[in-house]
């Protein structure tokens, strides 16, 4: 079994808008029934089916069990049961976030400049009204992604070191979800965590 890059999934789910997030969570999949002997959810085309049919739901629930059996095969091997740190699950809101929230200010401010450009075909209180409209979502949307990264930092502070990473993948997902991202980059977690459970595994190889 490979490590796997990280960093060039989460870029290839970002590009195909989470469709290859729905390979990569398949791949994980696999990696894990191979180091557990069993599966714990769907598995193979059931799985790819199941996300299909619930509009991606399943997925959560797929993050949830399988986050806590990949920090238990850690366990297991002497490993805490999150391979990822607390500062990982921080800057990842805080960039979902933030890019979200800029997006959104890009799309208000081209919004605006239309409205303006329509000001002699509407009157002036449609143009009011409108721009009254975009700033409150804009608001809304902010005050939405400060909420969340303080729950996220709240969290992630609070976790010991033998806690199981279910509760943190799975909120990260939420909060990608939210942030019009596809949940699959909290694969990204686990990813890391599964790496490192290789190396460590490779390790135990070679000094036998």
């Amino acid at each position: 079994m490979e490590k796997r890059n990280t960093i060039m999934r989460l870029v290839l789910t970002i590009i195909t808008c989470g469709l290859y997030g729905i390979y990569w969570m398949y791949q994980m999949n696999e990696d894990l029934k191979r180091l557990r002997g069993e599966s714990a959810t769907a598995e193979g085309s059931t799985l790819v089916l199941y996300t299909f049919l619930t509009c991606g739901l399943y997925t959560f629930y797929w993050l949830y069990v399988n986050s806590d059996v990949l920090g238990q095969l850690r366990e297991e091997n002497g490993m805490e049961p999150d391979g990822a740190s607390k500062e990982n699950y921080i800057i990842s809101t805080i960039l979902a976030v933030v890019t979200s929230v800029g997006f959104w200010g890009l799309f208000t401010a081209v919004l605006g400049a239309i409205l303006l450009a329509l000001d002699d075909v509407l009157a002036d209180e449609e143009v009011f009204e409108a721009f009254g409209q975009l700033a409150g979502e804009s608001l809304s949307s902010l005050f939405m992604g400060i909420i969340m990264v303080v729950v996220m930092v709240a969290l992630a502070c609070r976790r010991q070191p033998e806690d199981s990473p279910r509760l943190l993948v799975v909120f990260s997902a939420i909060i990608f979800c939210m942030q019009c991202f596809p949940p699959f980059l909290s694969l990204g977690f686990m990813q890391k965590s599964l790496n490192g459970l290789i190396d460590c595994l490779q390790n135990e190889r070679d000094v036998i």
